[in-house]
């Protein structure tokens, strides 16, 4: 994508949410398959609302695989 870009994804309750800074606020859905969708990330850099977390050794998620085919990694920061 180029540009650094820093978004955060927060709980409230059992919900889920993603805070980007261009596009605002959007509510991130859990799949069967185990995938997460996020609706609003059609319009973003992106152009796929799918997302699949992946924990690190500490359970923590260590990065999100984004687009499709999981073709995006997007890396931790803390």
């Amino acid at each position: 994508m180029g540009d650094t870009v820093i978004f955060e994804i927060r709980s409230r309750g059992a919900r889920l949410f993603l805070d980007w800074p261009r596009l605002g606020i959007a509510e991130i859905f859990a799949t069967a398959d185990g995938r997460f969708f996020c609706p609003q990330l059609i319009f973003s850099d992106f152009g796929s609302p799918w997302l699949r977390f992946i924990n690190g050794r500490d359970g923590k998620v260590e990065k999100i695989l984004a687009d499709d085919d999981g073709g995006v990694e997007l890396s931790r920061v803390d």
